[in-house]
Parts: C-alpha cells; sequence; structure tokens
C-alpha cells in the first residue's frame, strides 16, 4: 500500500494519503483548510536490510563498526543463540571455550 505525501497549496500544510494499489488515483483534501489543491511532494525511502547485510555490516544488528568478532568476548554469542533456539544444551567443552574466549582467551579452535 504506497504511502504519498502533499503540501497545501493554500495553506502549505502537508497530509499523509494511503492508497491501496498503486493504480489508485488518489484525490488528497487538506485536513487543515479543507482546500482540494495539494501538490505530490517527493518522499523520503528507507532501504530495507537483509538480517545478513546487517550482521555483515557490523557484526551485531544495528551496531556501528564491523569489529564484533573480533573482540574475543562475543565469540560464542551465536552459537549459544543457536543451541537455546534448538532447545539442545551446550556441551561442557564448548561451554568452557565460550567461557575462555569472553575472558579475553580466543580458542586457536573449537573441536566439538
Amino acid at each position: 500500500m504506497p504511502l504519498y505525501e502533499y503540501r497545501c497549496d493554500a495553506c502549505s500544510a502537508v497530509a499523509q494519503v494511503l492508497t491501496r494499489t498503486l493504480s489508485e488515483e488518489p484525490h488528497p483534501a487538506c485536513k487543515r483548510c479543507g482546500g482540494t489543491g495539494m501538490t505530490r511532494l517527493i518522499s523520503r525511502v528507507a532501504r530495507v536490510r537483509t538480517a545478513q547485510e546487517a550482521w555483515d555490516a557490523s557484526g551485531t544488528p544495528g551496531a556501528p563498526g564491523g569489529d564484533y568478532y573480533r573482540d574475543p568476548r562475543n565469540i560464542g554469542r551465536k552459537v549459544e543463540e543457536d543451541f537455546q533456539r534448538y532447545g539442545v544444551d551446550v556441551p561442557r567443552e564448548v561451554r568452557e571455550k565460550i567461557d575462555a574466549a569472553r575472558d579475553g582467551n580466543a580458542p586457536k579452535e573449537l573441536d566439538l
């Protein structure tokens, strides 16, 4: 459903008009003065990022920078979330390596 913005030619008030389809021709009227002379504005657009793009850009959604996985304290967060999501307990060996990484000791490898 497209959302358009219009400016009233009489009083300069801005109004948003929601249409049901792209083919529907909107006929906006000003809510402030009731005028029907409305000029369509160029609306702002938002670029929607996929979850993968957000992770690739920063290592964690919404966080600035890309150093998330360079900090050993963050190693294991995704692994823990996956184990939890599937209802599986984190194996002892994996838990020990995750805890060591959080203490600042990055594991050389993670053997399961």
